[in-house]
Protein backbone atom coordinates (compact mmCIF):
# COMPACT_ATOMS: atom_id res chain seq x y z
CA UNK A 1 0.00 0.00 0.00
CA UNK A 2 2.90 2.36 0.79
CA UNK A 3 4.78 1.78 -2.12
CA UNK A 4 1.44 2.18 -4.36
CA UNK A 5 0.65 5.45 -2.80
CA UNK A 6 4.90 7.01 -3.26
CA UNK A 7 3.91 5.80 -6.53
CA UNK A 8 1.15 8.17 -6.87
CA UNK A 9 2.57 10.82 -5.28
CA UNK A 10 5.62 10.63 -7.54
CA UNK A 11 3.39 11.03 -10.63
CA UNK A 12 1.34 13.49 -9.11
CA UNK A 13 4.27 16.01 -8.55
CA UNK A 14 5.98 15.17 -11.48
CA UNK A 15 3.33 15.57 -13.66
CA UNK A 16 2.47 18.94 -12.13
CA UNK A 17 6.02 19.89 -12.15
CA UNK A 18 7.00 18.64 -16.01
CA UNK A 19 3.95 19.11 -17.90
CA UNK A 20 4.08 21.95 -20.57
CA UNK A 21 3.40 25.52 -19.48
CA UNK A 22 -0.05 25.98 -19.31
CA UNK A 23 -1.71 29.03 -19.77
CA UNK A 24 -4.33 29.37 -16.68
CA UNK A 25 -6.29 32.38 -16.75
CA UNK A 26 -7.90 33.89 -13.56
CA UNK A 27 -11.03 32.77 -15.04
CA UNK A 28 -10.11 29.24 -13.98
CA UNK A 29 -9.07 29.42 -10.99
CA UNK A 30 -12.60 31.48 -9.99
CA UNK A 31 -15.18 29.45 -7.64
CA UNK A 32 -15.66 27.90 -4.29
CA UNK A 33 -13.20 24.80 -3.79
CA UNK A 34 -13.14 22.31 -1.11
CA UNK A 35 -9.36 21.34 0.52
CA UNK A 36 -9.50 17.04 0.36
CA UNK A 37 -6.07 16.85 0.95
CA UNK A 38 -2.45 17.40 0.98
CA UNK A 39 0.89 15.52 0.00
CA UNK A 40 4.61 15.88 -0.08
CA UNK A 41 7.25 17.00 2.41
CA UNK A 42 10.54 16.51 2.70
CA UNK A 43 9.85 12.79 2.79
CA UNK A 44 7.03 12.80 0.53
CA UNK A 45 5.89 10.96 2.72
CA UNK A 46 3.09 13.10 4.45
CA UNK A 47 -0.68 13.44 3.97
CA UNK A 48 -2.62 15.64 5.62
CA UNK A 49 -5.91 15.65 5.51
CA UNK A 50 -9.26 18.04 6.87
CA UNK A 51 -9.58 16.56 10.14
CA UNK A 52 -13.14 14.76 10.86
CA UNK A 53 -16.09 17.14 10.65
CA UNK A 54 -14.20 19.32 9.25
CA UNK A 55 -14.77 21.45 5.56
CA UNK A 56 -12.28 23.70 4.72
CA UNK A 57 -12.77 25.98 1.42
CA UNK A 58 -11.17 28.25 -0.56
CA UNK A 59 -13.16 31.10 -2.50
CA UNK A 60 -11.86 32.78 -5.23
CA UNK A 61 -13.36 35.42 -6.83
CA UNK A 62 -13.16 37.25 -10.35
CA UNK A 63 -12.02 40.66 -8.72
CA UNK A 64 -8.96 39.02 -7.18
CA UNK A 65 -9.67 38.56 -4.02
CA UNK A 66 -9.81 34.96 -1.74
CA UNK A 67 -11.45 34.52 1.67
CA UNK A 68 -10.18 30.60 3.59
CA UNK A 69 -13.09 29.34 5.30
CA UNK A 70 -12.77 26.07 7.88
CA UNK A 71 -16.28 25.30 9.38
CA UNK A 72 -18.27 28.14 8.49
CA UNK A 73 -15.32 30.45 10.15
CA UNK A 74 -13.42 32.99 8.24
CA UNK A 75 -9.88 31.63 8.62
CA UNK A 76 -8.09 34.39 6.06
CA UNK A 77 -8.57 36.43 3.60
CA UNK A 78 -6.96 38.96 1.22
CA UNK A 79 -6.27 39.56 -2.67
CA UNK A 80 -4.45 36.83 -5.24
CA UNK A 81 -3.60 37.51 -8.85
CA UNK A 82 -2.56 34.81 -11.04
CA UNK A 83 0.79 35.19 -12.14
CA UNK A 84 4.05 33.58 -13.80
CA UNK A 85 7.05 32.22 -12.25
CA UNK A 86 10.40 30.02 -12.48
CA UNK A 87 9.42 26.75 -11.61
CA UNK A 88 12.48 25.06 -9.39
CA UNK A 89 11.55 21.79 -10.47
CA UNK A 90 12.07 22.05 -14.24
CA UNK A 91 13.24 25.40 -14.51
CA UNK A 92 10.53 26.75 -16.92
CA UNK A 93 7.65 29.12 -16.39
CA UNK A 94 4.62 28.44 -15.01
CA UNK A 95 1.22 29.60 -14.11
CA UNK A 96 1.09 30.59 -10.41
CA UNK A 97 -1.23 31.62 -7.87
CA UNK A 98 -0.17 34.37 -5.22
CA UNK A 99 -1.93 35.19 -1.79
CA UNK A 100 -0.97 39.13 -0.74
CA UNK A 101 1.03 39.59 -2.79
CA UNK A 102 3.74 37.51 -0.93
CA UNK A 103 6.38 37.76 -3.29
CA UNK A 104 8.21 33.54 -3.24
CA UNK A 105 5.37 31.79 -1.66
CA UNK A 106 3.33 31.81 -4.96
CA UNK A 107 2.12 27.89 -5.56
CA UNK A 108 2.30 26.75 -8.68
CA UNK A 109 -1.11 26.12 -10.75
CA UNK A 110 -1.85 21.96 -11.99
CA UNK A 111 -4.93 20.10 -13.01
CA UNK A 112 -5.46 16.68 -12.59
CA UNK A 113 -9.20 15.32 -13.46
CA UNK A 114 -10.85 19.17 -12.52
CA UNK A 115 -9.40 19.41 -9.43
CA UNK A 116 -7.04 22.19 -8.55
CA UNK A 117 -3.88 21.67 -7.55
CA UNK A 118 -1.55 24.46 -5.89
CA UNK A 119 2.26 23.12 -5.36
CA UNK A 120 5.00 24.93 -3.57
CA UNK A 121 7.95 26.18 -5.93
CA UNK A 122 10.37 24.89 -3.10
CA UNK A 123 12.18 21.35 -2.50
CA UNK A 124 9.95 19.28 0.00
CA UNK A 125 7.01 20.97 -1.83
CA UNK A 126 3.45 19.85 -0.68
CA UNK A 127 0.59 19.56 -3.53
CA UNK A 128 -2.76 20.70 -2.00
CA UNK A 129 -5.34 19.28 -3.77
CA UNK A 130 -8.92 20.67 -3.96
CA UNK A 131 -12.51 20.02 -5.64
CA UNK A 132 -14.37 22.22 -7.07
CA UNK A 133 -17.85 23.18 -5.07
CA UNK A 134 -20.54 23.76 -7.62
Amino acid sequence: MKNLFFAMLAITLTGVACSKKVDTPEDDVVGKWQWTMSVGGFSGHDTIRPPANTSVFLLLDSEGEYKKISNGQSSAEGEYSVVGINSVFDNEEESAIRFDNSVGSEKIIGWDSGKLILVDNHTGAYATIYTRVH
